[in-house]
């Protein structure tokens, strides 16, 4: 049995400007077998949905094994 605890916060952040390969470079990050992606990539927590609050953050991002080096992130052209 693999034990799960929330991830909390993003391991890493991809930020940059639109059209400048942010969904390439995270594209090719989450295909690595211990990056697990959030549930979108583009959650546009600082900009559009930073009035939800950080729980609602916290909440886009996967569980994760407890007992494996196992990360998550997510990436923004904004």
């Amino acid at each position: 049995m693999v034990k799960s605890t929330n991830s909390s916060l993003p391991h890493f952040l991809i930020i940059g400007a639109q059209k400048c390969g942010t969904t390439s470079l995270y594209n090719y990050l989450i295909q690595h077998p211990n990056i697990i992606s959030a549930k979108h990539k583009e959650i546009h927590f600082f900009d559009y949905n930073y009035n939800k609050g950080s729980n609602w953050y916290i909440n886009q991002f996967p569980l994760l094994p407890s007992n494996k080096d196992i990360i998550t992130g997510e990436a923004t052209p904004y």
